[in-house]
């Protein structure tokens, strides 16, 4: 075989060779798959290697991204790491490999788990080389973490309706989800509201004015993650017959909200008012 032929031969098992070494460390060709955990963050170990053995120089940190099950990470040298997140487990444990080398050259997989608890997350397992294998320990602050819930964890609200007179009030609970819950009403003019409990779980509700509205609670961390209920409020009953009338009048005045003030102002020259039907002026 002449010089030229060896030349071109070397040439393109070079190409050959450069390419299956970009395919060892770049992430495959899958699609992102959506998982329901996330451990994006810089892991480290107070200043102490988070791999207890390498062929080369020391790894003393690993700053990870994520992109769906899709895990990027780059350590203090400046190896690219690139691999997936495998199984998640309820939420806040997740397997993981991912590929590079060591300074040396040599091929280095890392291989084991992520747990997750509040806003850190702990990274364990191994560092595998051809003929080495080292521990590998870092923790690092997460996002929080935003667990798709199902079943038991969607948000519920008790009880789903209620009635009740103005100046009344009454009591809602929450269930379910993992966060703090928020309370909105549909009307907030026509009565207020307060939360109370842990997780604000307990929303006292008292009725101002006559009408209908809609109570939601909110948590954010649950799928679905709001519940209503329906609240109508019915203006106060009054009973003419009850009312010992000196000199006084039934005929709805000017002003007055047809509470017990009026009636005792009815029963001492003065009127009694209704509070308005909804929708009328």
């Amino acid at each position: 075989m002449s010089i030229r032929h060896l030349t071109v031969a070397g040439a393109a098992a070079l190409v050959v060779i450069a390419v299956l070494s970009a395919c060892d460390i770049s992430s495959s060709g899958s699609a992102t798959r959506n998982v329901p955990i996330v451990v994006e963050g810089f892991y480290a170990r107070n200043g102490e290697p988070i791999v207890s053995r390498t062929s080369g120089a020391p790894v003393r940190n690993l700053n990870l991204r994520q992109s769906g099950d899709q895990l990027e990470a780059i350590d203090n040298n400046g190896i690219v790491f690139r691999g997936t997140i495998g199984q998640v487990i309820e939420g806040s444990r997740a397997t993981f490999t991912m590929e590079g080398r060591s300074t040396t050259g040599n091929r280095a997989t890392l291989a084991g788990n992520f747990n997750v608890e509040g806003g850190t997350s702990t990274m364990s397992g191994s560092w595998i080389e051809d003929m080495l294998v080292g521990q590998l320990f870092a923790t690092a602050q997460v996002p929080t973490n935003v667990v798709p819930d199902t079943g038991t964890g969607q948000v519920a609200i008790s009880p789903s309706t209620a009635s009740l007179r103005v100046g009344q009030s009454t009591t809602f609970t929450a269930s379910g989800g993992r966060g703090a819950f928020t309370w909105t009403l549909s009307n907030p003019s026509l009565a207020d509201i307060a939360p109370s409990g842990d997780r604000n779980a307990t929303l006292t509700l008292t009725a101002r004015v006559a009408g209908n509205l809609e109570v939601t609670v909110r948590d954010s961390a649950a799928i679905p993650n709001t519940a209503t209920a329906a609240v109508s409020i019915q203006a106060v009953d009054i009973d003419v017959g009850d009312i010992v009338n000196n000199g006084g009048s039934t005929a709805p005045p000017a002003t007055g909200n047809g509470d017990s003030n009026d009636m005792a102002n009815a029963g001492n020259g003065g009127s009694i008012t209704f509070p308005p039907t909804p929708g009328q002026s």
